[in-house]
């Protein structure tokens, strides 16, 4: 239902978002067919032609279209019009940003696998040391844990946990005018919670321990560690396709697994808040890409608004990716002003700022029960001691917890990070930017070396934002013609990935000796 005079003639004018979705394949005078009936297709567009002067040119002068060009614009009215209706690359038929029924099956073969693997592990390794003071209840682990119990079987009082909590957690569950206290946000125990809601219903139907402590609910929450990392695993996966070969993203992503800390921390500490941030940072990845991609849809949006606002809850020093992410696939000023007056909006502000209100109120009435107020530092004296004066060196190389001395895969992601620097197009300076953020409140806190780690677990889940470099620079390394880089990076990655998962295999679960204490690092090798 298009009345056009002339659609060869003179200047295309498009809106920035609609063109950037479209899939075009023309390179020659087969555009303009081509675009005029994708365009066409587009839901509450509207084409408009306004008058313009024209001059032709001579072939001498520089004209370039010729009879095979006729041929191909007939050729283009059919097949766009007629055999080849796709319009938008979220579309594109094998594409890497959609999914066939194939790829799909695929893809949940995968989440299958990573998650009954790692099930497997944490569930074998923690049956090891039930009992002990490295068991799931214990700790940081207690804490972040507290709010199932509290909330479904004891009404966040005293009563209805069992007597000696305080000991059995080892201090991660405490009690303020018998009132359950923790300085922990609730934000994995909510991610926890469908799960928790059915395991805690089947044994109270069938008479089993309901206690919130029993046997089944450690296995519970191995499991729930695994899930989280299949989910990040997949979305993640489904990100980096976006920019990546499907191989590349594939191996980019096995790599950040066995790699770095992230094995030790699904395998071993599952309860830790990490790979659940690690899996909200890879949903928020990919469903604002997804955005980006497919046209601006709201429920894209929301998602990715609700995993930010999540991420920021299990920790809040996450809150410097809401101001990186925004900027992906910014390369100048002017979409950059593009993008801020897109989300200067108050549609899109309220979906912002409503996402955050739903998941934090729950928190908000938590802490005005506790302590009286609404908004709490529920820390106490801990803080940013070293801010003036970050303990980068010790986070980076002590034997006490250093990131590259437990995970040495980071030398070749600081690299990578590096490399992007130079040779990425867009999206050059995310990766840098977040691991220099990482690094640097990492360093400063009170307790910078995060007693009882495995290395700097802090940087798990910016294990998401690295992939992208990463990935581009693996890529790059194995479309290269240097076989001796090839070598080199693929028998580094192998070394890599065999050293982290048999040290974290071995690894006590503290290290106990001292700072600079490398006699101790040399007998846990």
């Amino acid at each position: 239902n298009l009345n056009l005079s002339d659609m060869e003639t003179c200047y295309k004018l498009f809106r920035t978002d609609i063109i950037q979705s479209i899939e075009l394949k023309e390179n020659r005078f087969g555009f303009e067919p081509e675009v005029t009936a994708k365009i066409a297709r587009v839901p509450n567009v509207r084409i408009y032609e306004v008058g313009i002067s024209y001059y032709g040119r001579t072939y001498e002068e520089g004209k370039k279209i010729g009879w095979k060009d006729g041929f191909r614009a007939i050729y283009s009215i059919l097949k766009y019009n007629v055999f080849d209706k796709t319009t938008f690359k979220s579309e594109k038929k094998n594409n890497n940003t959609i999914s066939s029924k194939t790829s799909k099956k695929w893809m949940f073969l995968f989440f299958l696998i990573v998650f009954g693997y790692f099930s497997y592990l944490s569930i074998f390794n923690n049956s090891k040391v039930q009992g002990t003071w490295m068991s799931e209840f214990k700790s940081d682990k207690a804490g972040y844990y507290s709010y199932l119990p509290a909330t479904f079987i004891s009404s966040f009082s005293r009563v209805g946990l069992p007597k000696n909590i305080w000991e059995q957690t080892d201090g991660g569950i405490g009690f303020k005018n018998d009132k359950v206290i923790t300085k922990y946000t609730y934000g994995v125990a909510l991610l926890i919670l469908p799960f928790f809601l059915i395991l805690h219903v089947f044994l109270l139907i069938f008479g089993y321990d309901a206690s919130g402590f029993s046997q089944p609910y450690h296995i519970l929450v191995n499991i729930t560690g695994a899930f989280y990392l299949a989910l990040g695993v997949i979305t993640l996966f489904k990100f980096l396709i976006y920019y990546l070969k499907k191989s590349t993203a594939f191996f980019t992503v096995l790599i950040l697994i066995f790699s770095t800390n992230l094995y030790y921390y699904t395998a071993m500490d599952s309860l830790l808040s990490h790979v659940y941030s690690f899996a909200m940072f890879s949903v928020f990845l990919y469903y604002f890409k997804t955005y980006l991609e497919n046209g601006n849809k709201t429920k894209t949006l929301i998602i990715s608004f609700f995993a930010f606002a999540l991420l920021v809850l299990i920790r809040p020093t996450s809150i410097f990716i809401g101001i990186i992410i925004p900027l992906l696939d910014i390369n100048s000023f002017k979409l950059l002003k593009e993008r801020i007056l897109h989300f200067v909006n108050y549609k899109r502000l309220l979906l912002l700022f409503g996402s955050i209100f739903i998941v934090f109120i729950p928190q908000m009435i938590y802490w005005k029960f506790v302590f009286g107020n609404f908004i709490q530092y529920s820390y106490g004296d801990e803080g940013f001691t070293y801010l003036a004066n970050p303990k980068i060196i010790e986070t980076w190389f002590a034997p006490l917890n250093g990131l590259f001395v437990y995970n040495p895969v980071y030398l070749l992601i600081v690299f990578a990070l590096i490399y992007s620097l130079f040779k990425l197009k867009t999206n050059r300076y995310i990766g840098i930017l977040s691991f220099i953020w990482v690094a640097y409140f990492s360093a400063s806190w009170w307790m910078f070396y995060f007693g009882g780690s495995f290395g700097m677990r802090n940087y798990v889940e910016y294990n998401a934002i690295f992939a992208l470099p990463f990935g581009f620079f693996i890529q790059n390394v194995f479309e290269n013609k240097n076989k001796y880089l090839k070598i080199f990076t693929t028998f580094f990655i192998i070394y890599s990935a065999y050293f982290s998962i048999n040290l974290g295999n071995n690894f006590g679960r503290c290290f106990v000796g001292q700072l600079w204490d490398w006699e101790m690092y040399q007998n846990n090798l």
